[in-house]
Formats: C-alpha cells, sequence, structure tokens
C-alpha cells in the first residue's frame, strides 16, 4: 500500500497530536507530584542515612515515607474526584501496596541489619517497580528506574561511604526533577 506525501504528513500530525496529548494528560495527572513527592521522601532518608545514627535514621526514614505515603493517598484521592479512569488508579495503588508487604518481608527475612545494604535493597526493589511502571504506563519511568538502579549499584560498590549522600541527591533528584520537568514542560 503506498501513501502520498500528504497523506503521510497528515498521520505524522496525528501521532504527534497524539504524543502531545498523552504527555498533556500525564502532566496534568499525578505523576508529576507522585515523583516529586518521593524525590523529598528519598532526599530526606538517605541524608539522614549518611549524617544519623542508624536507629535514628530509621525513624527519619518511617517518618518520611509515611508522610509520602499520606501525600500520595490524598493526591490520589483529590484526582480520582476529578478524573475517571475505571479501575486504574485502585490497581497502581493495590500494586504499590502489595510492594510495600513485600518489600517490608524482603528486608525482615534477609536478616541484613546493614541500614546502607537495607536502603539499597529497598532502592532497588523500588527501581523494579518502577521498570514495571514504565512497561505499563509510562516509559520514562522504565528508564528511571535504570538509571536509579545503576547510579545505586555503582555507588554501592564503588564509594560505598558516600552511598547514601549519592543517593539522596542522585536518586531523590532523578525523581523530583523527572517529576518537576514533566510539570513544567509537558502541560
Amino acid at each position: 500500500m503506498e501513501i502520498s506525501k500528504n497523506e503521510a504528513q497528515d498521520y505524522l500530525e496525528t501521532i504527534r497530536t497524539v504524543q502531545q496529548k498523552t504527555r498533556r494528560a500525564i502532566a496534568n495527572g499525578g505523576a508529576p507530584f507522585y515523583l516529586m513527592i518521593w524525590g523529598v521522601v528519598w532526599l530526606i532518608g538517605f541524608l539522614s542515612n549518611q549524617y544519623l545514627s542508624a536507629q535514628v535514621a530509621g525513624q527519619v526514614w518511617a517518618v518520611a515515607s509515611a508522610a509520602g505515603v499520606i501525600a500520595s493517598f490524598v493526591k490520589g484521592w483529590m484526582m480520582s474526584r476529578s478524573i475517571r479512569r475505571p479501575g486504574l488508579d485502585a490497581r497502581v495503588g493495590l500494586f504499590w501496596l502489595a510492594w510495600l508487604v513485600y518489600g517490608f518481608l524482603l528486608v525482615w527475612l534477609s536478616g541484613s541489619s546493614n541500614v546502607t545494604a537495607i536502603s539499597l535493597m529497598i532502592t532497588v526493589f523500588a527501581m523494579f517497580v518502577y521498570i514495571i511502571m514504565g512497561l505499563w504506563l509510562w516509559r520514562p519511568l522504565a528508564w528511571i528506574g535504570v538509571f536509579v538502579t545503576a547510579v545505586a549499584v555503582a555507588a554501592y560498590l564503588l564509594l560505598p561511604n558516600y552511598v547514601n549522600l549519592i543517593m539522596a541527591w542522585i536518586g531523590g533528584g532523578a525523581l523530583f526533577f523527572s517529576g518537576l520537568d514533566m510539570r513544567r514542560h509537558w502541560r
């Protein structure tokens, strides 16, 4: 089947329009906010790992994570009132709840008391979920997952004394600034 130059241009324009509408829908949805919320949680948590005792860092992580869960829930609830996507919001929320339960189980079963190793395990597990979500919903999440995993593992192996500092700024920064960029430029 041959198409004319004008038809090809029309098809390309239609594709660009769909891409632009998709980007706008993502930017106006919760994705930018969730990325920014969890970027801040990571910044606070990993900085506490770097500079505070293991016990205090654990408490900081617990409070920051609880605040992140509450902020994410509130944002999701506010969006669900204005945007209807049958079943998707509930499935994504349940997916992250299952992740949380299994993540805690894996950390507990590992028996590790090394805060850095536990943080890396949680990071890699979280980025695995980003990759899955990227494959399902929005491809850049997969790239964020790959990037943050690579940085985390490289920092753990090459700069173990600074892994938490690197993850605070690179991991938390990648999440936060991805959300900020999406919010600013995709509208």
